[in-house]
């Protein structure tokens, strides 16, 4: 029986395999999380500093979450916006809940909110996609400057929000990307490590690509951009016969790095709260995200793909140097060396990047999440690739 030793008369395709696990592991690094260190969060708003008028469209899809958020937004410490809330509803059920909400709320009334106005779309259009078309009903009765679009679901964390956001429109900026966060809390304990990973994985490319001069998407929970790029687009004609992409489409189309600004502070970030429904909607905006990446750059695809490839070629590599020079044990502790201090740093970094976002729990598996993020969305693609005809509002029954 061959004695265990620590040679260094090891065979040169050995040598290789460690130098192939070597560069793999810093190709990980430098590809799936150097990039992470670009998300980092814009100093808190300091008063009301003059700006814009603001049109803030809230999308509505339910009545019971309407009068906080307006609550909300009336405590806002900038003093020029008005509040258009759109929902899908009958004239006679829009008329009814608009004079309840100026009865109970005083709309117009106090604080900096200028007016609040109700618009609603009829039920049942089909061949449509109805927040495009909540939003270009919403756009077309704004008055103000600057558009700014979220939901009436999420939470306001502050009343600099609006301010946080207005403050980046200067001579020449004609987008601000903000972001919303959801409570993981609601996400099922088996799924969440997962899903809390790919979302600050995305997350921070997206952010990073637009605060190093590269922006390609935006977030429509909160998001910003002038209403004069919107009409001089003709709104969202470049994606019509698609039911999303009302955000990253149309932001990707118009964004570069001269006209675009990011706003990531405490007191910007919104939280949807939706409840039990978080893992039901946060499938769904998956899904659509990951159908109209085709119409976005390929850059930010590739580099994610590539982190992921690298950390299997890393685990392959090592563990193969390692079986085939048994009995030297010299290649495996090398292996053992190159994974730890490859893992060490990725999970530094991810934690970094996880507790900007507000949620670092777990970041010890962040090389475990990239090894099984390629086949979470391979089995996620397949179990939805039936349903993809949807994402066509020519298509939709």
């Amino acid at each position: 029986m061959d004695m265990i030793d620590f040679s260094l008369d090891t065979p040169e395709w050995i040598w290789l395999l460690l130098a192939v696990a070597a560069i793999a592991a810093l190709t990980a690094v430098l590809a799936g999380f150097v990039p992470l260190r670009r998300m980092r969060r814009n100093e808190p708003a300091e008063g009301d500093a003059p700006g814009p008028e603001a049109s803030v469209i809230a999308l509505a899809h339910n009545s019971c979450d309407i009068e906080a958020f307006i609550e909300a937004v009336k405590a806002q410490d900038y003093h020029d916006f008005e509040l258009i809330i759109v929902h899908e509803s009958t004239s006679a059920a829009n008329e009814e809940l608009s004079e309840r909400l100026v009865w109970q709320h005083g709309c117009g009334d106090g604080g900096g909110c200028s007016a609040v106005r109700l618009c609603f779309y009829p039920p049942g259009a089909l061949a449509l996609s109805h927040k495009k078309l909540a939003l270009t009903i919403g756009i077309k009765a704004a008055a103000g400057d600057v558009i700014v679009t979220t939901s009436t679901s999420c939470r306001i964390p502050s009343s600099s929000w609006l301010s946080s956001i207005m403050r980046h429109f200067t001579p020449g900026t004609d987008i601000v990307l903000g972001f919303s966060c959801p409570d993981f809390d609601f996400m099922p304990k088996v799924a969440r490590p997962l899903r809390r990973f790919g979302f600050v994985m995305r997350s921070a490319q997206w952010l990073g690509a637009a605060a190093s001069g590269e922006p390609y998407r935006g977030d429509g929970l909160n998001l910003a951009y002038r209403r004069g790029l919107f009409f001089d687009a003709k709104g969202f004609g470049s994606s019509i016969d698609l039911v999303h992409g009302e955000d990253d489409i149309f932001i990707s189309s118009l964004a570069d790095g001269g006209n675009t600004a990011v706003e990531f502070s405490d007191s910007s970030v919104l939280v949807p709260e939706v409840g039990d429904e978080l893992p039901r909607l946060f499938a769904d905006a998956r899904e659509h995200y990951r159908f109209t990446s085709s119409w976005l750059p390929r850059k930010p695809c590739i580099i994610a793909g590539l982190a992921s490839m690298s950390q299997w070629v890393m685990a392959a590599a090592a563990v193969a140097a390692s079986v085939l020079a048994l009995p030297n044990l010299l290649p495996a502790a090398l292996s053992v060396f190159v994974l730890l201090a490859a893992c060490l740093v990725q999970s530094f970094m991810y934690r970094c990047a996880a507790r900007e976002v507000g949620d670092s729990r777990g970041w010890l598996a962040a090389p475990l999440m990239l090894l099984a993020r390629p086949v979470d969305n391979a089995l996620f693609d397949m179990r939805n690739r039936r349903h993809r005809y949807t994402n066509y509002t020519y298509r939709r029954q």
